[in-house]
């Protein structure tokens, strides 16, 4: 690899601890308010509360039609009253796009995918991305549309970035349960990405070790 290091807003958060002459107690991070996740769009990705969570897991089985059995593997929330939803279980599914509105409600908003049939994962490899699916963002009554990207992260993994090419800014993607992903808004210029014909930038994704060194990198 390049030995490229994390951006330093990153880096830090990794590595502080191992900075102390003690061992430091891990930061208490709180889940994000319905202020937050309603308003303005932010490169670092929010926490969900259990509530919010369960409601973005329904309002997906229930956009996409998934039988009882699948459960969220991962959510991402950054704001804009967008959640991007991966379902597994006895079928694996995609919600491009739901909407939390600001009585804490989530709707369908975007468009989505599910399989015919349980799914099985192969985790990825340690220190690897596995796969980056691209989806349209939008729909609904969003105010926003944009793209997003979604793959596997092998558990050695401890922080993953999507570097959208074309003047945007670097995104840090949300990482659990061995998945990964990130979505962010069109820039004026480009179209909207639900009308056809937009202007779709490269991605970059890179992979870093808790010392901040990239383990890995696609193109998509």
């Amino acid at each position: 690899m390049s030995g490229r290091r994390l951006p330093l807003v990153i880096a830090v958060v990794l590595v502080a601890a191992a900075c102390a002459d003690e061992p430091a107690e891990p930061p208490v991070v709180m889940p994000a308010t319905i202020e937050q996740l309603t308003g303005a769009w932010a490169v670092q990705p929010y926490l969900l509360d259990p509530a919010i969570w369960k409601r973005a897991e329904d309002a997906c089985r229930l956009e996409i039609q998934l039988p009882p059995g699948t459960t969220a593997i991962l959510v991402d929330a950054r704001g804009a009253g967008v959640l991007t939803v991966r379902m597994t279980g006895q079928t694996a599914g995609l919600c491009s796009a739901l909407q939390i509105l600001g009585d804490g409600t989530v709707v369908g908003a975007g468009g989505g995918w599910s399989s015919g049939g349980p799914e099985q994962i192969v985790p990825a490899p340690g220190r690897k991305l596995v796969g980056a699916e691209r989806q349209e963002v939008g729909g609904g009554d969003l105010k926003t549309s944009g793209w997003s990207v979604m793959g596997q992260a092998g558990f050695g993994i401890a922080a993953v970035t999507v570097d959208p090419q074309g003047g945007h800014p670097v995104v840090q993607a949300t990482l659990m349960n061995g998945w990964f992903a990130a979505w962010w808004p069109a820039l004026p210029g480009e179209g909207d990405p639900l009308a056809g014909g937009a202007q779709r930038p490269q991605v970059v994704v890179r992979a870093y070790d808790p010392a901040g060194v990239v383990v890995d990198e696609i193109q998509t």
